[in-house]
């Protein structure tokens, strides 16, 4: 039997960590170190559905060695930045926020990636079966899953500690852009699920839902949403930079829209490539806008504090 979608943005979540959060203990960070903190722990979610994507890429056999390579130096930034958010890493710019529940979550997303690195093991070594293939690819959005409820966290915690509106709102925007990010690996790698025959019933459903989320997302910045306290993008340089990935996605939709790799359809391997490059540029544009984002927000315009 199918399993149902996993609903990574349920609203009731959100609400409860607010719960969580409410009369514990202030954060010790800065505004400028929250900032990073949220660019990174959301950069998280990116890396964990890159690292999914990459997998299936090499058991595809495109760019293999290329991929193999990716894979595993994903899998150490990954590693190296779960453990900078809960002991600090100054290379990183993190330090820790020593707050116990963001600490407990941050366990979670510990032992659940201790579980999730033996898929990374089997792919590298070519070990990977079917079995673990349908596992995998279950396990890869629990840990999205609790990276995203951390980021959540970090937000909300960062959001109360901050009498500044424009500092609040900023924390909403990078993580919301940052976001993007994790989207453009989660449709990649659903899309590659479908033509692998992986549950492709379910990874339909959930590619529809994460390319909606992308544009909807997109167009949230670009001219603001009011039911998630997004403004709109009125920087003249992170606009063209928000332009250039609609033109980039614009780009991208279609190749995703038929979400099949029939291994006889004339044209694959070049269908093929085009996604492992244009999901790349994708990936890179978007990334440039967290950080111009991050940058905007460390450096407040004339009449902001």
């Amino acid at each position: 039997m199918t399993k149902p979608p996993i609903r990574l943005w349920a609203r009731g979540c959100f609400g409860l960590v607010l719960v969580l959060l409410f009369c514990q203990e202030g954060m010790a960070a800065t505004a400028s170190e929250m900032n990073t903190i949220i660019n990174l722990a959301g950069k998280q979610r990116m890396l964990s559905q890159k690292m999914g994507k990459e997998m299936l890429w090499v058991l595809l056999g495109v760019r293999a060695a290329e991929n193999r390579y990716n894979l595993e130096s994903t899998a150490i930034l990954f590693d190296r930045t779960l453990k900078g958010l809960c002991h600090g890493d100054s290379g990183l710019g993190l330090v820790q926020v020593d707050h116990p529940d963001i600490q407990g979550q941050l366990l979670t997303v510990r032992e659940l990636w201790a579980a999730f690195q033996k898929y990374v093991h089997a792919v590298l070594t070519g070990k990977m079966n079917n079995e673990l293939l349908l596992r995998m690819a279950e396990e890869n959005l629990v840990l999205l899953e609790n990276m995203n409820k951390a980021v959540e966290m970090y937000v909300a915690l960062a959001g109360r500690g901050e009498k500044s509106g424009f500092h609040a709102r900023m924390y909403t925007v990078i993580n919301l852009a940052g976001r993007q990010r994790m989207l453009s690996q989660k449709m990649t790698k659903e899309w590659l699920l479908i033509g692998m025959g992986i549950d492709p019933v379910t990874n339909r459903s959930r590619l529809q839902q994460t390319m909606e989320l992308f544009e909807r997302s997109l167009e949230g910045l670009l001219e603001g949403n009011p039911g998630i306290a997004l403004p709109a993008t009125r920087d003249p340089t992170i606009r063209q930079q928000l332009l250039t990935i609609r033109t980039i996605w614009n780009s991208y939709r279609p190749l995703l829209e038929p979400a099949a790799l029939e291994k006889q359809r004339p044209g694959l391997a070049s269908e093929l490539e085009k996604v492992a490059q244009l999901n790349l540029h994708l990936l890179g544009e978007v990334n440039i806008a967290v950080k111009m984002y991050e940058t905007m927000a460390n450096h407040p315009p004339a009449g902001e504090n």
